[in-house]
Protein backbone atom coordinates (compact mmCIF):
# COMPACT_ATOMS: atom_id res chain seq x y z
CA UNK A 1 0.00 0.00 0.00
CA UNK A 2 1.55 3.65 -0.38
CA UNK A 3 1.12 5.36 2.96
CA UNK A 4 2.16 8.80 1.14
CA UNK A 5 -1.63 8.59 -0.34
CA UNK A 6 -3.14 7.07 2.86
CA UNK A 7 -4.24 3.95 1.23
CA UNK A 8 -3.91 2.11 4.19
CA UNK A 9 -7.43 3.20 5.61
CA UNK A 10 -9.31 1.50 3.24
CA UNK A 11 -7.56 -1.96 3.12
CA UNK A 12 -9.93 -4.66 1.13
CA UNK A 13 -11.67 -7.33 2.20
CA UNK A 14 -10.24 -9.85 -0.03
CA UNK A 15 -8.78 -10.31 -2.93
CA UNK A 16 -12.30 -11.42 -5.42
CA UNK A 17 -13.16 -8.47 -6.97
CA UNK A 18 -13.70 -8.73 -10.92
CA UNK A 19 -13.65 -5.40 -12.90
CA UNK A 20 -14.80 -6.76 -16.32
CA UNK A 21 -17.49 -4.90 -17.22
CA UNK A 22 -18.49 -3.81 -14.30
CA UNK A 23 -20.06 0.16 -14.50
CA UNK A 24 -18.85 2.63 -11.80
CA UNK A 25 -20.60 5.98 -10.83
CA UNK A 26 -19.56 8.59 -8.00
CA UNK A 27 -21.14 7.67 -4.60
CA UNK A 28 -22.84 10.79 -4.06
CA UNK A 29 -24.28 10.84 -7.41
CA UNK A 30 -28.08 11.38 -8.28
CA UNK A 31 -29.13 7.60 -8.72
CA UNK A 32 -32.12 8.49 -10.79
CA UNK A 33 -32.44 7.26 -14.05
CA UNK A 34 -30.84 9.64 -16.24
CA UNK A 35 -29.41 11.90 -14.03
CA UNK A 36 -26.48 13.95 -15.30
CA UNK A 37 -23.58 12.23 -13.47
CA UNK A 38 -19.92 10.80 -15.34
CA UNK A 39 -20.10 6.87 -15.41
CA UNK A 40 -17.10 4.68 -16.50
CA UNK A 41 -16.93 1.22 -17.73
CA UNK A 42 -14.28 -1.11 -16.56
CA UNK A 43 -12.30 -3.70 -18.56
CA UNK A 44 -9.81 -6.19 -17.10
CA UNK A 45 -7.63 -8.98 -18.40
CA UNK A 46 -5.45 -10.70 -16.05
CA UNK A 47 -3.88 -8.37 -13.81
CA UNK A 48 -4.40 -5.26 -16.67
CA UNK A 49 -7.29 -2.79 -16.66
CA UNK A 50 -8.58 -0.07 -18.17
CA UNK A 51 -11.79 1.71 -18.43
CA UNK A 52 -13.41 4.66 -20.48
CA UNK A 53 -15.63 7.10 -18.77
CA UNK A 54 -17.56 10.60 -19.18
CA UNK A 55 -21.01 12.08 -18.46
CA UNK A 56 -22.00 14.69 -16.13
CA UNK A 57 -19.43 17.66 -16.27
CA UNK A 58 -16.44 15.24 -17.79
CA UNK A 59 -16.59 15.53 -22.02
CA UNK A 60 -14.65 12.03 -21.70
CA UNK A 61 -11.52 10.08 -19.81
CA UNK A 62 -9.51 6.92 -20.09
CA UNK A 63 -8.04 5.27 -17.43
CA UNK A 64 -5.16 2.33 -18.05
CA UNK A 65 -3.26 0.77 -14.97
CA UNK A 66 -2.60 -2.63 -13.20
CA UNK A 67 -4.65 -4.69 -10.43
CA UNK A 68 -2.82 -6.13 -7.33
CA UNK A 69 -3.45 -9.85 -6.16
CA UNK A 70 -6.02 -8.02 -3.66
CA UNK A 71 -7.97 -5.97 -6.25
CA UNK A 72 -6.46 -2.39 -5.48
CA UNK A 73 -6.12 -0.63 -8.83
CA UNK A 74 -2.71 1.48 -9.74
CA UNK A 75 -3.20 3.23 -12.92
CA UNK A 76 -3.16 7.04 -14.68
CA UNK A 77 -5.86 8.86 -16.16
CA UNK A 78 -6.46 11.78 -18.34
CA UNK A 79 -9.34 13.69 -18.96
CA UNK A 80 -11.51 16.78 -20.68
CA UNK A 81 -14.00 18.10 -18.84
CA UNK A 82 -16.82 19.88 -20.76
CA UNK A 83 -15.76 23.58 -20.05
CA UNK A 84 -12.70 22.61 -22.05
CA UNK A 85 -10.38 22.21 -19.44
CA UNK A 86 -8.27 19.25 -18.93
CA UNK A 87 -6.68 17.20 -16.25
CA UNK A 88 -4.22 13.70 -15.82
CA UNK A 89 -2.15 12.29 -12.98
CA UNK A 90 -2.08 9.06 -11.51
CA UNK A 91 -4.49 7.02 -8.78
CA UNK A 92 -4.68 4.04 -6.59
CA UNK A 93 -8.35 2.80 -6.00
CA UNK A 94 -8.81 0.76 -2.64
CA UNK A 95 -12.11 -1.79 -3.55
CA UNK A 96 -14.59 -2.39 -0.25
CA UNK A 97 -17.14 -5.15 -1.20
CA UNK A 98 -20.62 -3.66 -0.14
CA UNK A 99 -23.63 -5.86 1.95
CA UNK A 100 -25.85 -5.73 -1.17
CA UNK A 101 -22.34 -7.41 -3.30
CA UNK A 102 -21.44 -4.46 -5.02
CA UNK A 103 -17.28 -2.81 -5.32
CA UNK A 104 -17.10 1.01 -3.64
CA UNK A 105 -13.69 2.37 -4.50
CA UNK A 106 -11.68 4.86 -2.77
CA UNK A 107 -10.07 6.59 -5.39
CA UNK A 108 -6.51 8.64 -3.97
CA UNK A 109 -5.47 10.41 -6.82
CA UNK A 110 -2.78 12.60 -7.48
CA UNK A 111 -2.88 15.25 -10.34
CA UNK A 112 -0.10 16.37 -12.38
CA UNK A 113 -0.42 20.09 -11.20
CA UNK A 114 0.38 18.72 -7.26
CA UNK A 115 -3.58 18.85 -5.98
CA UNK A 116 -4.60 15.38 -4.86
CA UNK A 117 -7.82 13.70 -3.07
CA UNK A 118 -9.67 10.84 -2.53
CA UNK A 119 -12.87 10.30 -4.69
CA UNK A 120 -15.37 7.55 -3.76
CA UNK A 121 -17.29 5.13 -6.95
CA UNK A 122 -19.18 2.93 -6.47
CA UNK A 123 -20.57 -0.45 -8.53
CA UNK A 124 -23.73 0.56 -10.43
CA UNK A 125 -26.39 -2.03 -9.78
CA UNK A 126 -25.66 -5.47 -11.44
CA UNK A 127 -28.10 -6.31 -13.70
CA UNK A 128 -29.46 -9.92 -13.54
CA UNK A 129 -28.48 -10.66 -9.81
CA UNK A 130 -32.11 -10.16 -8.33
CA UNK A 131 -34.51 -11.17 -10.91
CA UNK A 132 -36.11 -8.88 -14.00
CA UNK A 133 -34.51 -5.33 -13.85
CA UNK A 134 -37.33 -2.77 -12.94
CA UNK A 135 -38.42 -0.59 -15.91
CA UNK A 136 -36.23 1.86 -14.05
CA UNK A 137 -32.97 -0.10 -13.97
CA UNK A 138 -33.24 -0.62 -17.59
CA UNK A 139 -34.17 3.25 -18.10
CA UNK A 140 -30.62 3.47 -16.29
CA UNK A 141 -29.05 0.59 -18.07
CA UNK A 142 -29.54 1.81 -21.27
CA UNK A 143 -28.91 5.58 -21.05
CA UNK A 144 -25.26 4.13 -19.53
CA UNK A 145 -24.78 2.01 -22.59
CA UNK A 146 -26.09 5.09 -24.61
CA UNK A 147 -23.52 7.53 -22.99
CA UNK A 148 -20.84 4.98 -23.77
CA UNK A 149 -21.81 4.69 -27.44
CA UNK A 150 -21.79 8.43 -27.57
CA UNK A 151 -18.94 8.61 -25.96
CA UNK A 152 -16.87 6.43 -28.73
CA UNK A 153 -19.40 6.81 -31.81
CA UNK A 154 -19.43 11.23 -31.35
CA UNK A 155 -22.22 13.60 -32.73
CA UNK A 156 -21.84 12.22 -36.28
CA UNK A 157 -22.12 8.39 -35.35
CA UNK A 158 -24.90 8.96 -33.09
CA UNK A 159 -26.76 10.95 -36.19
CA UNK A 160 -25.85 8.55 -38.59
CA UNK A 161 -27.41 5.64 -36.32
CA UNK A 162 -30.25 7.55 -35.52
CA UNK A 163 -30.23 7.78 -39.67
CA UNK A 164 -30.05 4.05 -40.25
CA UNK A 165 -32.54 3.54 -37.59
CA UNK A 166 -35.34 6.17 -39.15
CA UNK A 167 -34.51 3.92 -42.28
CA UNK A 168 -34.94 0.96 -40.33
CA UNK A 169 -38.37 1.63 -39.14
CA UNK A 170 -39.13 2.64 -42.43
CA UNK A 171 -38.37 -0.60 -43.88
CA UNK A 172 -38.96 -3.05 -41.17
CA UNK A 173 -41.85 -1.81 -39.82
CA UNK A 174 -44.78 -2.74 -42.35
CA UNK A 175 -47.87 -1.95 -40.33
CA UNK A 176 -46.31 -3.68 -37.14
CA UNK A 177 -45.75 -1.57 -33.70
CA UNK A 178 -41.87 -1.23 -32.18
CA UNK A 179 -42.20 -4.06 -29.47
CA UNK A 180 -43.56 -6.17 -32.23
CA UNK A 181 -40.26 -5.35 -34.53
CA UNK A 182 -37.31 -8.36 -34.11
CA UNK A 183 -33.76 -7.58 -35.58
CA UNK A 184 -31.37 -10.13 -36.31
CA UNK A 185 -27.50 -9.41 -36.57
CA UNK A 186 -25.28 -12.37 -36.70
CA UNK A 187 -21.62 -12.07 -34.65
CA UNK A 188 -19.25 -14.55 -34.20
CA UNK A 189 -16.40 -13.08 -32.43
CA UNK A 190 -14.96 -11.40 -35.33
CA UNK A 191 -13.91 -7.93 -35.74
CA UNK A 192 -16.68 -7.12 -38.42
CA UNK A 193 -19.50 -8.76 -36.07
CA UNK A 194 -18.27 -6.58 -33.04
CA UNK A 195 -18.46 -3.58 -34.40
CA UNK A 196 -21.82 -3.67 -36.64
CA UNK A 197 -23.69 -5.31 -33.39
CA UNK A 198 -22.28 -2.32 -31.68
CA UNK A 199 -23.24 0.22 -33.94
CA UNK A 200 -27.02 -1.51 -34.21
CA UNK A 201 -27.62 -1.38 -30.56
CA UNK A 202 -26.81 2.37 -30.87
CA UNK A 203 -29.66 2.42 -33.36
CA UNK A 204 -31.64 0.46 -31.08
CA UNK A 205 -31.31 3.06 -28.29
CA UNK A 206 -31.89 5.56 -30.28
CA UNK A 207 -34.95 4.32 -31.01
CA UNK A 208 -35.72 3.70 -27.60
CA UNK A 209 -35.00 7.60 -26.54
CA UNK A 210 -36.80 9.00 -29.58
CA UNK A 211 -40.10 6.62 -29.55
CA UNK A 212 -39.75 5.52 -25.67
CA UNK A 213 -40.03 1.96 -26.83
CA UNK A 214 -37.72 0.09 -29.00
CA UNK A 215 -37.55 -3.15 -31.47
CA UNK A 216 -36.29 -6.62 -30.31
CA UNK A 217 -32.52 -6.94 -30.77
CA UNK A 218 -31.32 -10.29 -31.48
CA UNK A 219 -27.54 -11.52 -31.46
CA UNK A 220 -26.68 -15.49 -32.81
CA UNK A 221 -23.57 -17.10 -33.14
CA UNK A 222 -22.97 -18.94 -36.39
CA UNK A 223 -20.60 -21.72 -34.29
CA UNK A 224 -22.24 -23.91 -31.39
CA UNK A 225 -18.54 -24.06 -30.41
CA UNK A 226 -16.96 -21.15 -30.84
CA UNK A 227 -12.72 -20.15 -29.87
CA UNK A 228 -11.71 -19.54 -26.75
CA UNK A 229 -10.69 -16.22 -28.27
CA UNK A 230 -14.20 -16.01 -29.97
CA UNK A 231 -16.01 -16.44 -27.29
CA UNK A 232 -14.23 -14.55 -24.81
CA UNK A 233 -14.72 -11.34 -27.86
CA UNK A 234 -18.57 -12.32 -27.56
CA UNK A 235 -18.58 -12.40 -23.95
CA UNK A 236 -16.67 -9.15 -23.51
CA UNK A 237 -19.30 -7.15 -26.47
CA UNK A 238 -22.12 -8.55 -24.79
CA UNK A 239 -21.19 -6.88 -21.35
CA UNK A 240 -20.16 -3.94 -22.56
CA UNK A 241 -23.53 -3.47 -24.77
CA UNK A 242 -25.66 -4.83 -21.65
CA UNK A 243 -27.32 -7.78 -24.09
CA UNK A 244 -27.87 -10.09 -21.10
CA UNK A 245 -29.89 -7.10 -19.25
CA UNK A 246 -32.04 -5.39 -21.65
CA UNK A 247 -35.27 -7.35 -22.19
CA UNK A 248 -35.58 -6.24 -25.57
CA UNK A 249 -31.73 -7.96 -26.02
CA UNK A 250 -31.54 -11.47 -27.10
CA UNK A 251 -28.41 -12.82 -27.40
CA UNK A 252 -28.55 -17.12 -28.90
CA UNK A 253 -26.52 -20.00 -29.93
CA UNK A 254 -27.66 -20.64 -33.58
CA UNK A 255 -29.11 -24.26 -32.65
CA UNK A 256 -32.79 -23.98 -31.95
CA UNK A 257 -35.64 -23.02 -33.73
CA UNK A 258 -36.22 -19.57 -31.52
CA UNK A 259 -33.59 -18.38 -33.63
CA UNK A 260 -34.94 -17.67 -36.59
CA UNK A 261 -38.83 -17.88 -35.65
CA UNK A 262 -40.91 -14.16 -35.64
CA UNK A 263 -37.58 -12.27 -36.69
CA UNK A 264 -38.41 -8.88 -39.03
CA UNK A 265 -35.21 -7.95 -40.19
CA UNK A 266 -32.03 -9.18 -40.69
CA UNK A 267 -28.66 -7.56 -40.80
CA UNK A 268 -25.65 -8.27 -42.31
CA UNK A 269 -27.06 -11.21 -44.09
CA UNK A 270 -29.16 -12.02 -47.07
CA UNK A 271 -32.84 -13.93 -46.56
CA UNK A 272 -33.65 -16.52 -48.89
CA UNK A 273 -36.05 -15.91 -51.75
CA UNK A 274 -39.58 -15.53 -50.45
CA UNK A 275 -38.34 -15.79 -46.97
CA UNK A 276 -40.57 -13.00 -44.82
CA UNK A 277 -37.67 -11.12 -43.37
CA UNK A 278 -36.72 -8.22 -45.11
CA UNK A 279 -32.73 -7.85 -45.28
CA UNK A 280 -31.02 -4.58 -44.30
CA UNK A 281 -27.17 -3.28 -45.10
CA UNK A 282 -26.05 -0.56 -42.72
CA UNK A 283 -23.46 -0.01 -45.12
CA UNK A 284 -26.00 0.76 -48.17
CA UNK A 285 -24.96 4.22 -47.70
CA UNK A 286 -21.56 5.43 -46.54
CA UNK A 287 -22.86 7.74 -43.43
CA UNK A 288 -24.75 5.11 -42.53
CA UNK A 289 -21.50 1.91 -42.27
CA UNK A 290 -20.06 1.14 -39.04
CA UNK A 291 -16.96 0.84 -40.88
CA UNK A 292 -16.04 4.32 -40.91
CA UNK A 293 -16.75 4.15 -36.77
CA UNK A 294 -14.17 0.92 -35.97
CA UNK A 295 -11.17 3.37 -35.16
CA UNK A 296 -13.39 4.99 -32.54
CA UNK A 297 -15.37 2.11 -31.59
CA UNK A 298 -12.48 -0.21 -30.93
CA UNK A 299 -11.18 1.59 -28.07
CA UNK A 300 -14.53 0.46 -26.08
CA UNK A 301 -14.51 -2.79 -27.98
CA UNK A 302 -11.12 -4.32 -27.18
CA UNK A 303 -10.63 -7.92 -28.14
CA UNK A 304 -8.42 -10.31 -29.30
CA UNK A 305 -7.86 -11.12 -33.17
CA UNK A 306 -8.04 -14.80 -33.97
CA UNK A 307 -4.82 -14.88 -35.54
CA UNK A 308 -2.29 -18.15 -35.02
CA UNK A 309 0.57 -15.79 -33.40
CA UNK A 310 -1.18 -12.79 -32.44
CA UNK A 311 -0.36 -11.72 -28.52
CA UNK A 312 -3.18 -10.81 -25.57
CA UNK A 313 -4.00 -7.06 -26.41
CA UNK A 314 -2.58 -4.62 -23.74
CA UNK A 315 -5.44 -4.24 -21.31
CA UNK A 316 -6.50 -0.91 -19.93
CA UNK A 317 -7.73 0.63 -15.95
CA UNK A 318 -10.17 2.62 -14.86
CA UNK A 319 -11.87 5.56 -13.06
CA UNK A 320 -14.51 8.27 -12.84
CA UNK A 321 -14.05 11.99 -11.86
CA UNK A 322 -17.14 14.35 -12.17
CA UNK A 323 -15.34 17.56 -12.08
CA UNK A 324 -14.07 18.58 -8.69
CA UNK A 325 -11.70 15.15 -7.81
CA UNK A 326 -8.52 14.24 -9.05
Amino acid sequence: MRSDLGVSEHEPAGADFGYDGVRFRPADADHAPGAPTTVGLYHSRGGELWAEFGGGKVLTGRLVGTTRPDGTIDGAYCQVFRDGQTAAGTLVSVPERLPDGRIRLYEHWRRADGSSGVSVIEQIDAPGDGGPLSSAQVEYLRDTVYRQLQTHLGTAGVLAAARCAVRLLDQGLAGRTLPELTVLVAHDGDEAGAYTLAFVRAMQLVTARVHGETFTLRVVTGDAEPSRIAAGTMDRVSHVLGLHEDPRCEPLAVQGDRVGRDVDVVIGASTKAGGRPVSFSIGADTSYAPDAHRSLLADLLKFEFEEPHAAPAAAPAGGLDDGEDR
